[in-house]
């Protein structure tokens, strides 16, 4: 459901997050050129969508990690919370892999609190936002940045080790760990 390109530049140690939606009409690059919805290349494989989104803003892709969903549950646990500004209180869904599960109450507030279920609710909801998709995707974009400040702040190898622990099955990436470490 979210793409997110990140360019890591190594000389200001600075993040650049840019979203994609998944509804646009793009060429897709293992249709022969021909457009469609950027989901539909995943659909296709993980190349596929690498190789579209790749040729789309013209910069080499050289690492991925998928994420599912119970992958953000799990890390955000693991490490105690992360906290995000939501601006509105809601009821969204959870992790369940039954669609419609509307259970997991996010409440409205700077500097909220969110366990990994609640943190998955604030990525996914979009109804309630005017903006629609992109405020979902600020909002996917703030979970992330919030995930990477609560590691960096921890500076305790422990709690890294307990997220990739946590990750375990759900992520793939081409990413070693020496890699990651060295991010």
């Amino acid at each position: 459901d979210t793409m997110i390109l990140c360019s890591i530049n190594p000389i200001s140690m600075k993040v650049t997050m840019s979203s994609f939606a998944r509804d646009s009409y793009v060429p897709i690059t293992c249709y022969g050129g021909n457009s469609s919805k950027l989901n539909a290349a995943r659909a296709v494989s993980r190349q596929c969508k690498i190789d579209t989104i790749s040729k789309l803003v013209g910069v080499d892709i050289d690492y991925y990690a998928e994420v599912n969903f119970q992958g953000v549950v799990d890390i955000v646990d693991a490490l105690g919370g992360i906290v995000v500004n939501s601006p509105v209180e809601f009821v969204g869904q959870s992790a369940s892999t039954q669609r419609g599960h509307y259970t997991v109450w996010v409440p409205a507030g700077e500097n909220v609190l969110l366990n990994g279920e609640q943190a998955l609710a604030f990525a996914r909801e979009r109804h309630l936002f005017a903006t629609g998709d992109f405020a979902r995707q600020q909002h996917q974009q703030q979970v992330i940045e919030a995930i990477v400040r609560t590691i960096m702040r921890t500076r305790d190898i422990n709690t890294f080790l307990n997220v990739l622990d946590a990750a375990g099955d759900n992520i793939q990436t081409n990413i070693s760990v020496e890699q990651m470490t060295g991010f």
